[in-house]
């Protein structure tokens, strides 16, 4: 069955003119029983290329993002929610009574015959639902079981509950964004959760390419705490903040790159060795010699002092001069893009980003387009979020039909034999799912490694390849001739080995002839090639794809250049802080009513090397279908666009442009940050239900007034929060947070 099909079989219209050539997920059959934003953007980014996603939701009004704000006007009620319809493009409903015998054998039969059963139920709460894996895998041999709980599962911590910011808190990713003076923030959006999100679909997909290759299917867990404190460990150096005088919250100030200008913000980024040229650029000869700044640790330390230097030049200037001039001399600025500024771009237009849909009564809508793009295999020209339970119908008749003809559990789309001759591990359990298969990795600094480290995780063979002048800068060094003893060698230091783990490496000059055959050689019979390098410098080394696949038919390049390969901004140079910027989500992250400001600084790479992960894993599925490789081109600015799909959505659909809202939720109060006892000590709370306050206010013991008119009700409570928030923190501020965060965990 074509991917898709079944939405025919409905009588659903769907537009295959943007479909031309099957997604890379063609074939696979997913059953999603989340009802979560980790487990939602997972299965959209399976959906977004190819694969049918199959929704369960509970009667009789659906899952919780159906019905959680902010909402679309126009649209009614459960069909409205602005993160139900960005999360939920392209799947399919199916409504079931949990309590009818009817509608769970009807689940079971469609998990025997799916390839994927995604959740974010616990195993417990599985097998009350009849859902064993051993009994489903028993069934369907060849089932990838992705189970995506809060907390690691043999954890004496599995029973947490989190939300969007006590998750982002509690993972450490929270420590690293704020002010000076202010309690610390979490960056805008959802980020957390769509990280958890993005990390689940990677490894499912690396799973999915061992099951086609080889019909094993595996069992998966990938807690979204973990998920976010892996990620947060590849952001942090312990060693660097136990060396710093300053105290945390000073640190966080200086993650901090946005500048107010004449019409708005841009975010700015000064290398030490880039001084001369930005003080001619805005004629300053003095800061090129002044000591705060010219040198890297001095930099460091007094970066904000320098952009309140440069500040009065760039008030005086619009964003979009500022950032032509100082982009012809290759200076690490960029604008500050609100969700507008995104729908309105010049340079995304013309790379046709954003796709047209039809929501719910006709009203058409602006989305993200694919975080990623394969050249031979389309992403999914998707349509519009569910209606409640549509799909029963269809589901039922298909489920009927298997039954007359009493075709066998486990089918499904694809047979599990590797039909391509490709090498293939047994599929026994010792043996990791990207076995077998070898990655030439041309990258440096952190988007491509955490991509190849992640491979590598997974079994891959991964071949780092440097130049012996011209090594990854996160060693620390620009060339051998400058290593030192020690601690601090560049074989030693601390980030550089976390990325680079279960890695080789191979020092080869791919200018010079004899370095560009060996390349090539190792490409003859290679898997995969990461590069990160800027827009066409592989194809001026004549190592591009087309001249690779060339030599090797079956080989998969994965480029992430920072804004594509074409359009105006293609050549734009940029980092982690200014990709923040020119995506849109330093615009949505800060504290209420204040200035946007930078989250965690080099987030945006590890988001990148996460969903190139994904992009790989896909590559990997579909060769064995189609018997060739792919290019996959990732622009690491469309990638993150993707992970505040939401903001550009309610754009779209309200002409709402979302703003810096700190800790605050437009629905929960409390919902915020509170310091506690000690220096530099917070608790997160987040309290989605009236339930929830009384417990709070049971464990406060009466330092909060349990009849104040004011809490009654959740409504009342976000109308009072600032009134609230200071109640909350008079309590918390003598406590301890660790003890506080379980006493309060133990209630809920």
């Amino acid at each position: 069955m074509r991917a898709s099909s079944w939405f025919q079989l409905c009588g659903m219209a769907i537009d295959q003119s943007m479909n031309v050539n099957p997604g890379p997920l063609e074939g696979i059959q997913v059953l999603d029983l989340t009802d979560s934003i980790p487990g939602a953007y997972c299965t959209r980014l399976l959906a977004g290329y190819g694969a049918e996603v199959i929704m369960v939701e509970r009667s009789p009004s659906g899952g919780e993002l159906r019905h959680r704000g902010p909402f679309i006007s126009d649209l009614p009620d459960g069909q409205n929610g602005i993160l139900f319809n960005s999360l939920n493009a392209g799947k399919a409903s199916l409504l079931v009574d949990p309590g009818s015998a009817t509608d769970r054998r009807l689940v079971t039969a469609i998990a025997e015959r799916s390839n994927v059963l995604v959740t974010d139920l616990p195993s417990e709460s599985l097998a009350a639902q009849g859902f064993l894996p051993p009994d489903l895998m028993a069934r369907n041999p060849a089932l990838v079981i992705t189970t995506m709980p809060n907390v690691d599962s043999k954890s004496p911590f599995a029973g947490l509950r989190l939300s969007e910011l006590t998750l982002y808190a509690l993972s450490g990713l929270m420590s690293l964004v704020g002010a000076v003076g202010k309690p610390p923030i979490k960056a805008g959006g959802h980020q957390a959760s769509y990280m958890a999100g993005a990390h689940a679909a990677a490894l499912t997909t690396f799973a999915i390419s061992a099951s086609r290759a080889t019909g094993a299917g595996a069992t998966l867990e990938i807690p979204a705490l973990s998920t976010c404190a892996k990620f947060f460990s590849h952001m942090s150096d312990p060693d660097t903040a136990r060396e710093d005088p300053d105290p945390a919250d000073v640190r966080r100030e200086r993650q901090n790159s946005i500048v107010p200008c004449k019409d708005g913000y841009v975010a700015v980024t000064v290398y030490y060795y880039q001084l001369q040229t930005l003080s001619e650029m805005i004629d300053r000869p003095d800061l090129s010699e002044d000591p705060r700044f010219n040198t890297a640790s001095g930099l460091q330390k007094h970066g904000v002092e320098l952009r309140e230097e440069i500040g009065k030049w760039l008030a005086s200037r619009g964003k979009t001069e500022i950032v032509e001039e100082a982009q012809q001399r290759h200076l690490l600025i960029t604008p500050v893009n609100t969700s507008r500024d995104l729908l309105e771009s010049k340079h995304l237009r013309s790379r046709k980003f954003f796709r047209e849909i039809e929501l719910a009564g006709g009203k058409r809508v602006q989305v993200c387009g694919p975080p990623f793009k394969l050249s031979s295999s389309a992403a999914s020209a998707l349509g519009p979020a569910p209606r409640l339970g549509e799909a029963n119908s269809c589901l039922s008749d298909r489920h009927a039909r298997r039954e007359a003809h009493a075709e066998p559990p486990g089918g499904s789309q694809f047979d599990g034999r590797n039909k391509s001759g490709a090498r293939s591990h047994d599929g026994s359990a010792a043996r990791l799912p990207l076995t077998g298969i070898t990655v030439l990795d041309l990258t440096h600094r952190l988007a491509g490694p955490t991509l190849t480290m992640l491979l590598g995780d997974w079994g891959a063979e991964v071949i780092k390849i440097e130049w012996w002048r011209r090594m990854d800068a996160w060693r620390g060094m620009i060339s051998i001739e400058d290593d030192v003893e020690g601690d601090q060698s560049y074989n030693k230091k601390h980030g550089w080995m976390r990325l680079n783990r279960n890695k080789r490496s191979l020092t080869l000059n791919l200018k010079n002839p004899r370095g560009k055959q060996l390349f090539r050689d190792l490409a003859r019979k290679a898997d995969v090639v990461v590069d990160n390098f800027s827009a066409g410098v592989m194809d001026r080394l004549d190592l591009g794809y087309d001249q690779l696949s060339a030599l090797n038919p079956r080989i998969i390049m994965i480029s992430m250049p920072g804004f594509g390969t074409s359009g105006p901004d293609s050549t734009y140079v940029s980092n982690g802080p200014t990709f923040e910027a020119y995506s849109g989500l330093a615009s949505i992250t800060g504290y209420s009513g204040e200035e946007p400001r930078n989250s965690v600084g080099i987030w945006p790479d590890v988001v990148a090397g996460v969903h190139g992960a994904a992009a790989v894993g896909m590559a990997l599925a579909a060769r064995l279908r189609t018997e060739r490789g792919d290019h996959i081109e990732l622009a690491q600015s469309e990638t993150l666009i993707n992970m505040i799909g939401d903001a550009v959505l309610e754009y779209s659909a309200n002409g709402e442009i979302r703003v810096p809202a700190g800790n605050s939720d437009p629905a929960m109060a409390p919902h915020g940050v509170y310091r506690c006892r000690g220096q530099d000590r917070w608790i997160a709370i987040a309290a989605a239900t009236d339930a929830e306050w009384s417990a709070i206010c049971e464990v406060a013991e009466g330092e909060i007034p349990v009849d104040d008119v004011r809490f009654e009700e959740q409504a009342l409570r976000r109308r009072h929060a600032r009134a609230l928030d200071k109640l909350i923190e008079s309590w918390t501020s003598s406590q301890d947070c660790w003890e506080l965060a379980l006493k309060l965990q133990s209630r809920v």
